[in-house]
C-alpha cells in the first residue's frame, strides 16, 4: 500500500446563484453551529482537496445517505416556485454515478458525520447573505 494524503483547504462555500456548481465524492455532512443555529456541512472530495458547501433545504433533501462515496455533481438552477407568502427556495439539480466510488459504506442519516475540524466555517458566498436554512 502506498502512503496517501489529503488536506482540507478550508473553503466552505454556498452555492446560491444559478450555475454555481461543485463535484466530487460526497463524503456526508456535519452539522455546525452558525448565527441562526446548526447548519449541515456538506463535504466533497475532489482530486487534492475537500471542500465543504453549505446545506440548503432542497440541497439537503437530496444528498441522501446512499450517495456517500459516489461521485456527484451539484449545479444550483435558480428559485423554484415559492409558496403563498414564502420566500423560494433554492433549487437544485444532482446527477452522480455510483459506479465511480470510494469505496465508502452507506450510512443512516444520523450516523454520517465527518471527522475532519479543519474547516474554516466562515461562509464563502458568491452572492448575498441569506438567513439559515432549514437542516432536515
Amino acid at each position: 500500500m502506498a502512503y496517501e494524503e489529503r488536506t482540507s483547504n478550508g473553503k466552505a462555500i454556498s452555492l446560491l446563484k444559478n450555475g454555481d456548481k461543485v463535484e466530487g465524492y460526497y463524503l456526508g455532512f456535519k452539522m455546525v453551529d452558525g448565527d441562526y443555529g446548526p447548519k449541515p456541512l456538506h463535504s466533497f472530495q475532489k482530486k487534492d482537496e475537500t471542500i465543504g458547501v453549505w446545506g440548503k433545504t432542497v440541497l439537503n433533501g437530496l444528498l441522501t445517505p446512499d450517495l456517500v462515496g459516489v461521485y456527484c455533481w451539484v449545479t444550483c438552477i435558480g428559485f423554484l416556485p415559492a409558496k403563498k407568502g414564502q420566500k423560494p427556495p433554492y433549487g437544485y439539480k444532482l446527477g452522480f454515478d455510483r459506479e465511480m466510488k470510494l469505496g465508502a459504506t452507506p450510512q443512516t442519516k444520523d450516523e454520517i458525520e465527518i471527522d475532519d475540524t479543519s474547516f474554516d466555517v466562515k461562509q464563502i458566498e458568491s452572492g448575498a447573505k441569506t438567513k439559515a436554512s432549514h437542516a432536515r
